[in-house]
């Protein structure tokens, strides 16, 4: 139940909103107490209690108690086209329960987290980069469609997960050879002068296929106006 927002409210009403039953002694200074403290009134009267429930709030706290971590540890891998999620559970920030106003919600509470690239080698992709990232790392694309594409990954690891694996799947190795690494498939060449054109090769693929397949992404993401057919 949460307490009324207005008319008679009685000792007994508060006494059951906290699980108490309804003839507890209790007394207005006891039941201030149990009032969230930035709720209190200056003077103390029965309309402190208007429109309260009794709950832990789970969506109050700061991000920066301890609670909220990205547990992003890739040792001597560098790898940087792995992202965690915007939010990261965290655990409840209240430690008690108080009379207050809101929701009385037994939610998770959420943070946001930082925006920029994080890293987890725990991920699906193993940690090579995806071939965006490296094209991104290049400076071959602009910064808002990157941040786009970033969202539309996000959403469709969420929404299609068999996609994203199976691109991923395949992008590693582009993406190594994009790095000069990777399987010999140019196989006419000296060996010493494989991965060099591999290399060469691959990037200006990547370019061609990758930038204006990031500017449609961006478009679907809303981040560009005009779409790039």
């Amino acid at each position: 139940m949460t307490l009324p927002a207005s008319g008679t409210i009685a000792i007994s009403d508060i006494n059951t909103e906290i699980g108490q039953a309804s003839t507890f002694s209790s007394d207005l200074n006891f039941l201030t107490n149990l009032v969230l403290p930035a709720q209190r009134q200056g003077t103390q009267n029965m309309t402190t209690f208007y429109s309260k429930a009794y709950f832990q709030n789970s969506t109050q706290g700061n991000c920066s108690n301890g609670n909220c971590t990205n547990n992003c540890n890739c040792g001597n891998i560098q790898c940087t086209n792995c992202f965690i999620s915007d939010t990261v559970n965290c655990t409840n920030c209240d430690g008690q329960q108080w009379l207050q106003t809101n929701c009385n919600c037994a939610c998770t509470y959420n943070c946001n987290t930082s925006q920029t690239v994080s890293y987890n080698c725990n991920c699906a992709c193993n940690c090579s980069k995806i071939i965006c990232a490296k094209l991104y790392e290049f400076g071959y694309m602009d910064p808002n469609v990157w941040v786009a594409d970033q969202a539309y990954g996000k959403w469709l690891r969420q929404n299609d997960r068999r996609v994203y694996r199976g691109y991923i799947r395949w992008a590693r190795t582009v993406t190594a050879w994009m790095d000069g690494k990777g399987p010999d498939c140019f196989l006419w060449l000296p060996k010493e002068q494989r991965s060099a054109a591999q290399k060469k090769a691959i990037t200006a693929m990547a370019l061609r296929i990758g930038i204006p397949w990031s500017e449609h992404m961006a478009y679907l993401m809303g981040a560009r106006p005009k779409d790039n057919l």
